[in-house]
């Protein structure tokens, strides 16, 4: 039976009841004197995950703010100095000029207002007031709406002061249980891994996926350094769509995996590089996982494949194949043998236990080295590789999900704390 874990209390929850805490504090600094029931709801309205959010929340509420304020202080007027504040007329009136406020946000183009607008509206307009003076009850509903906002702004803003370091280069894999099959991080790590990016983080990649696995897992991501690829055969960078110092296979070396696959009837896929795109080429697929990891990659707008053998063995990068276990194994040892200038990877296939999936690259092509590479570009002091299971308490590899909050705690540090 699966344990039940209360989740810990967020800073956004904190900070919710902070800027409530803080309208309170107004409303006695006035007097008294208004609803800070008002201003507590915009305040909280304003509390998102990241401040430019929390902005344009804050902009929508105050321009909804003024439309609803308008359009409710002609319901106020009207009932001081024209029907008396008749509760019926009020009421009906209310109702119908709904359809102006809504409208009006309409034809000006600001839909996402229309909400607030109409909170704001039946505020002023059904609220229970002193007759006497209808224009500073208006005036005061608006201002304390305002004032919320600008509280949940504030709140959201507002960051202890922090020292962050530039000097390392961080690392992590995304680490999925099948690389072939693909896998996904959470948005968590994609907000607080671009949080820190805009903040100087020096953060790469270092994955045996290949450029289109690693964009459909992190395109939102806005990685400011290359990433290394492909089990270090190459450095991809995602802002100029390039592959930075290739490491290709020997010609040679490539002829006679290919005679090697042939013989033992494995259908190997090629990954070649043209003009800066990478190409699959592929024979005809025989087993289930094969197949079923060419049905599933081939959608995919950043994948070319081609049902051909390549023209030349230049500019190969890796091969990929998938078979039984037996025969998987069986090759590894005879191309280990045959080609000491090749390294090969195998491991096996979540979900096909019969299968193996084996990589060959060449033997120069190093995750370290390239890493070593971004770090000397960059000028960097060191690297933290947060996919050595070396780093983890328990010995074993984890994902980004996991890494990204430790890279956070190594990254970001109080200025009230000792180094």
């Amino acid at each position: 039976m699966k344990k039940f874990h209360l989740p810990p209390i967020g800073l956004r929850i904190i900070k919710s009841a902070i800027a409530v805490f803080l309208t309170f504090l107004v409303y006695f600094a006035r007097g008294r004197t208004g609803a800070p029931l008002y201003a507590a709801i915009a305040a909280l309205w304003c509390m998102r995950q990241d401040s430019s959010t929390a902005l344009q929340m804050g902009k929508q509420r105050s321009i909804g703010t003024f439309v609803g304020g308008f359009f409710g202080a002609i319901i106020v007027l009207a009932r001081a100095y024209l029907f008396q504040d008749n509760e019926y007329i009020t009421l009906i009136l209310s109702a119908i000029m709904i359809i102006p406020v809504i409208y009006f946000t309409v034809v000006f183009n600001q839909k996402n207002i229309s909400y607030f607008s109409c909170v704001v509206f039946l505020s002023v307009a059904v609220a229970r007031i002193n007759m006497s003076n209808p224009f500073v009850f208006v005036t005061t509903r608006i201002f304390e709406t305002l004032m919320g906002t600008a509280i949940g702004i504030f709140v959201n803003f507002f960051r202890f002061p922090k020292k962050y370091d530039k000097s390392i280069l961080f690392v992590s894999d995304i680490r999925n249980d099948d690389a072939i099959y693909g896998g996904t991080i959470n948005n968590y790590t994609k907000f607080e891994l671009n949080r820190m990016l805009s903040r100087g983080l020096n953060f790469t990649i270092s994955t045996s996926n290949t450029p289109a696995s690693l964009y459909e897992q992190i395109s939102d991501v806005r990685l400011s350094q290359p990433a290394v690829v492909m089990d270090g055969a190459s450095l991809y960078d995602f802002k100029t769509s390039e592959y930075i110092n290739p490491i290709f296979l020997n010609e040679s070396d490539a002829e006679i995996l290919n005679s090697i696959f042939k013989e033992h009837n494995i259908t190997p896929f090629i990954s070649q590089l043209f003009d800066n795109t990478l190409i699959i080429f592929h024979g005809k697929l025989k087993n289930k996982a094969e197949i079923d990891a060419y049905n599933k990659n081939k959608t995919s707008p950043y994948r070319n494949y081609i049902q051909n053998t390549p023209h030349k063995y230049s500019n190969i990068l890796y091969y990929m194949a998938i078979d039984r276990n037996e025969k998987i194994n069986y090759i590894n040892e005879r191309i280990t043998k045959a080609l000491p200038e090749v390294r090969t990877v195998i491991h096996k296939i979540e979900g096909y236990n019969e299968y193996t999936h084996i990589r060959i690259y060449s033997k120069k092509a190093n995750q370290q080295k390239s890493l070593e590479q971004i770090k000397n570009m960059n000028d960097l002091k060191k690297i933290i590789n947060y996919s050595d299971a070396s780093y983890s308490k328990d010995n074993k590899i984890k994902n980004l999900d996991y890494n990204i909050k430790l890279i956070k705690q190594d990254f970001e540090k109080s200025f009230l704390k000792k180094s």
